[in-house]
């Protein structure tokens, strides 16, 4: 019999880091208790080499709401009426992976450069959302799957 812990856990989808979060300016600063973020791009194709059409792509992006933190406002995880920083310090730094729920984001998209070929421009997605909506801490952003 097999046991979870010794099961080889394999990635259903081919993406790297930098595939999922392009580096890109986001063209705005986060204010007050705001929290920049930028979205998990969804992957084109699986670990076996399958193109995922289009609206699977959607979906995958749509189900699997995992971001980055680019940038925190300067009242993130402090006291609205002081300033002063929370007890409890910040629950994220600059650098780590989120879970976030869509309803929460206020969305805008940005061109990812070098991706206007055959009239079809890439598009990096970035959000802001009050610290206080942030819903978890991810270990592996690339682990989290939408639906497979």
């Amino acid at each position: 019999m097999t046991t979870l812990s010794k099961m080889k856990i394999t990635r259903v989808l081919d993406q790297s880091l930098e595939s999922a979060f392009p580096g890109v300016d986001p063209g705005e600063t986060p204010l007050g208790s705001l929290v920049l973020l930028q979205v998990k791009q969804a992957a084109t194709k699986t670990a076996s080499g399958f193109i995922l059409p289009e609206h699977d792509q959607k979906t995958e992006f749509d189900n699997t709401q995992i971001a980055k933190v680019v940038a925190l406002g300067c009242l993130a995880f402090h006291s609205r009426d002081s300033g002063t920083p929370w007890p409890e310090g910040a629950w994220v730094r600059v650098g780590d992976y989120v879970r976030v729920s869509q309803h929460n984001l206020k969305k805008w998209t940005v061109p990812l450069p070098g991706t206007n070929g055959n009239g079809i421009e890439e598009r990096v997605t970035f959000a802001l959302i009050d610290d206080l909506h942030l819903a978890s801490l991810v270990k592996d952003p690339l682990n989290v799957k939408g639906f497979f």
